[in-house]
């Protein structure tokens, strides 16, 4: 019985050999895999009828190498890619999986480095953003959206409009708002309906549709193109800042006579009921007969141009000054009203824009 008890007790320890192998075995395994850690960003940067370009970028966040990597995707529409840098393709007939393999001599990503594809690709019906991504078989963690502007620099005649986009380079998690702001240069460039800032809402439905925003350049009295920067705020705390800028084309020329306007005495009043008046005159002798236009702009209708609206000043009388009347007529409120008075001539002669106050009488 003793003899059979030890027998017993060496298959015992056999056992618990061939099980701390298999322990050890399994402990190793698991190892190798938690080398591989990585993480991706798949940014769409424009897409078209039928085809798109996207930015496809593996960071080796595990402490080995990463060599003769293999990068999965899936994409759930019908889409097709036809080219990468840097990265050999796979996707077999029919297949939505897609497996991209290094070129040389990008085919080792050191601890911390990472590596940037350009996917071109096609589609019929759906561009659908890829899922699953992973690096040697194991998932990868997604980097969320960035934002996306069409340029760095946007023109903006003066007196004129211009517009840029905005929209993210893939779904956002959740919903995102991103802000733009006119942070700091030019004053007379702003959004066309005046404010400095806009907020943007994006989801997971609207994220690829770029939003239109529109901007001014006002008229203004110098001769230089002014430039304003516009900060684009992603959603916090994911997202840094980027600057846009807004370069406004002077179309004032130097050479041009310049308006003279000479308010009336006591400033740009007028009582309600009443009429007032201002002159107005070049500052030197034009090459060409200029017509100068005079009316309001914005603010209160009740105050308007009533003669000298329009003025044709010439070799002859270009130093003259001359009348302008306005008039504000009765109204039931108890408001002093305001309004823009804005008087332009063409040619490269800088407009003006004045502000008349109604005196109330009520």
């Amino acid at each position: 019985m003793t003899k059979k008890r030890k027998g017993w007790r060496l298959v015992g320890a056999a056992v618990a050999v061939v099980g701390a192998i298999a322990a050890a075995t399994v402990v190793a395994v698991g190892t190798a895999h938690a080398a591989t850690a990585c993480g991706v960003s798949y940014e769409l940067r424009s897409e078209w009828a039928g085809g798109f370009l996207t930015k496809a970028t593996i960071e080796n966040q595990g402490a080995t190498a990463l060599t003769d990597w293999e990068f999965t995707y899936t994409y759930p529409g019908d889409q097709r890619l036809t080219s990468a840098t840097n990265a050999t393709i796979e996707q077999p007939d029919g297949s939505r999986e897609v497996t991209l393999r290094p070129r040389v001599p990008i085919a080792t990503v050191a601890p911390g480095g990472e590596v940037t594809m350009d996917l071109v690709g096609r589609f019929v019906t759906d561009n659908t953003y890829p899922t699953g991504f992973t690096v040697d078989g194991v998932a990868c963690t997604l980097d969320p959206p960035t934002v996306l502007t069409p340029a760095s620099v946007v023109a903006v005649r003066e007196g004129g409009t211009a517009q840029f986009t905005v929209a993210l380079t893939g779904p956002p998690p959740v919903s995102w708002v991103v802000t733009v702001e006119a942070t700091s240069g030019d004053p007379d460039i702003l959004f066309s309906d005046g404010t400095p800032l806009k907020a943007l809402n994006f989801t997971s439905n609207n994220w690829k549709v770029p939003q239109v925003l529109r901007v001014s350049a006002r008229h203004d009295l110098d001769y230089a193109s002014g430039t304003t920067t516009f900060t684009v705020l992603g959603h916090a705390p994911h997202q840094p800042s980027t600057t846009l800028s807004l370069r406004e084309l002077d179309d004032d020329d130097p050479t041009a006579p310049k308006l003279i306007v000479n308010p009336q005495p006591g400033g740009p009043l007028v009582a309600e009921g009443r009429t007032a008046s201002f002159l107005v005159r070049l500052s030197s002798r034009p090459a060409a007969p200029v017509q100068v236009t005079t009316a309001r702009s914005a603010g209160d209708p009740n105050i308007m141009v009533i003669s000298g609206g329009i003025l044709t000043l010439n070799a002859d009388n270009w130093s003259t000054p001359h009348r302008i009347t306005l008039a504000a007529t009765e109204d039931a409120d108890r408001i002093a009203g305001k309004a823009t008075i804005t008087i332009v001539a063409p040619g490269g002669t800088p407009q003006q824009d004045l502000i008349w106050i109604e005196v109330d009488n009520d």
